[in-house]
């Protein structure tokens, strides 16, 4: 049996395994995610290996005593390899993960407990130069967003400095705060994963972690002035000048929209 038939037959054997052993196989599944593939034959990351066992491991959290949830919940995210594998079981742990359809799994408190347990694990081991090679993008934006909470000022200081050591970090960022699209058009060889979309969602997620209007000038600086970039669709592939021209018409539009409110104000 390998890797991907475990995680497969795992599932079914949820039912076999008391409460006791849910808690004892998923924290051994954390320590060794590594063996399991993130993508799968089709190069699908949608219940792929990787997937299903975080999906296993949340079952096993809501198996336990509900008062212990939030504290197990702490241990795998601590214990979780690779680190990729820790801020997807934080991932399925989230109280919005499935949108609302169901109950949450943690409370707010719990999983605010969970969330600052992953941020001092990342910052007490790594950069962030390190944090963004170490895991996905969209990761690294979960990252940012649980430092805004718990530290914004400090966040927006060190998210400064380090555009500025680097301009290439400029694109990174901006990559984390953007749509990731996965085509699985590509045949036997797998999809093809880019780029596709700048929204004012994202918008709100970025300002919160980096001075935006510094943001914006170093937009220019390194792009100079792309936001007549007109997008017609949020699944099609973005070079790097419409990403940025997707970002400068939503800090323009925004901006004009605060002028437009501040001049209502005066007048009333």
């Amino acid at each position: 049996m390998n890797e991907s038939e475990f995680a497969l037959k795992i599932q079914f054997l949820e039912n076999s395994f008391s409460t006791s052993q849910k808690e004892y196989v998923a924290l051994n599944l954390a320590l060794v995610a590594l063996i399991f593939p993130v993508k799968d034959s089709s190069g699908s990351k949608m219940l792929a290996p990787f997937q299903q066992v975080a999906y296993f491991i949340q079952k096993c959290v809501e198996d336990q005593p509900i008062e212990n949830w939030g504290e197990f919940a702490v241990k795998l995210v601590d214990c979780a390899e690779p680190l990729n594998f820790a801020f997807e079981i934080w991932r399925v742990l989230h109280p919005k993960s499935d949108g609302g359809s169901r109950p949450n799994v943690l409370s707010e408190e719990a999983f605010s407990k969970v969330s600052e347990r992953l941020y001092q694990r990342c910052k007490a081991k790594f950069t962030l130069d390190q944090l963004y090679e170490e895991i996905e993008d969209s990761y690294f934006r979960y990252l940012l967003e649980i430092g805004s909470r718990i530290e914004r000022d400090r966040i927006k200081e060190e998210m400064k400095l380090w555009l500025e050591e680097d301009n290439n970090n400029f694109l990174k960022l901006l990559y984390a705060f953007s749509q990731t699209t996965h085509s699985y058009s590509g045949g036997k060889h797998g999809g093809k994963t880019y780029k596709s979309n700048f929204s004012e969602t994202f918008y709100r997620l970025l300002e919160k972690v980096v001075d935006i209007n510094f943001f914006y000038s170093m937009s220019l600086e390194l792009f100079g002035d792309q936001s007549d970039f007109e997008p017609t669709s949020d699944r099609d592939e973005l070079s790097d000048e419409q990403l940025v021209g997707w970002f400068q018409r939503v800090h323009l539009k925004k901006a004009i929209g605060e002028v437009i409110q501040d001049d209502i104000n005066t007048d009333s």
